[in-house]
């Protein structure tokens, strides 16, 4: 079997510092895509997965972009 998914988080700072405001929530990952294949056999199974994210900062003001993990 085979499955793949995809999941999008457009998450927003509503802070009252004017600096914050509207930025991108630290440590969330905008983009997450996963892959996985399974195979099963005689009542065995072997699952592949991968998982790539992307686009996240570290700090609150969006000047620390994370690098995309796989």
């Amino acid at each position: 079997s085979l499955t793949a998914q995809y999941t999008w988080q457009d998450t927003e700072n509503k802070s009252e510092i004017n600096a914050f405001n509207g930025k991108q929530l630290p440590g969330k990952f905008r983009h997450s895509w996963l892959s996985k294949a399974q195979f099963n056999y005689s009542g065995l199974a072997l699952s592949i997965i991968y998982i790539y994210e992307d686009d996240m900062y570290y700090d609150t003001a969006n000047l620390l972009r994370a690098k995309s993990k796989s």
